[in-house]
């Protein structure tokens, strides 16, 4: 009997997927991943090629994509949404919010952005990751409620703990070179273990 009950019993020791509920997860067949924000994607103080869409790639050894327009905000960004589409994308990551919080936006008005954004991601069949910004009052559970409620991935604020560094800044807002590297080591141990997930 032992060798019925001990597949059983690590049957209910395994530990859900982190991805679970994740929208287009097995459907998505693209060939690139796509970096959808503003002067954070875009790269900004830091050196050529440095930024955190390029140094992504380089870890992940994949194709990745920099669709980052300084001073963009979900309005504008959400405008030129058909921009990803020529790449054929099987994941996408948002990075926007910053440039509404700064001019004041209603947060309401961002995540229903940011809403429409995902969801036109998730109708091309891509997955949708969005990476939660440090922002203020009505903010902060934003990101982590539209990623439950829409089936995307959620990267937690990794931005906090650089924009308190200042070795790793090269301004207020924006990271150095050192800062979008430490970027992309913290967002490709999310992406690493999705593709993992998602399959050949």
């Amino acid at each position: 009997m032992i060798w019925l009950v001990l597949p059983l019993l690590l049957l209910g020791c395994a530990s859900p997927s982190p991805f679970a509920g994740v929208k287009n997860l097995y459907e998505a067949k693209g060939t690139t991943i796509v970096c959808f924000g503003d002067s954070i994607t875009a790269g900004n103080g830091a050196l050529s090629g440095e930024d955190y869409p390029a140094r992504l790639g380089q870890t992940i050894k994949l194709p990745v994509i920099n669709l980052g327009v300084s001073g963009d905000t979900t309005e504008s960004a959400l405008l030129r949404i058909e921009e990803i589409f020529k790449y054929d994308p099987r994941i996408v990551i948002v990075e926007l919010g910053g440039n509404d919080y700064i001019r004041r936006f209603p947060s309401s008005k961002t995540f229903d952005d940011l809403r429409q954004i995902v969801e036109k991601i998730q109708e091309k069949k891509a997955v949708a990751v969005l990476i939660s910004m440090p922002l203020g009052p009505g903010y902060g559970s934003g990101y982590k409620d539209l990623a439950k409620k829409k089936g995307a991935v959620l990267i937690p604020s990794v931005m906090g703990a650089i924009f308190d560094d200042k070795n790793l800044m090269a301004d207020e807002l924006h990271p150095n070179s050192r800062g979008y590297e430490k970027l992309a080591e913290e967002i490709a141990k999310v992406i690493d273990p999705l593709l993992e997930e998602m399959g050949p």
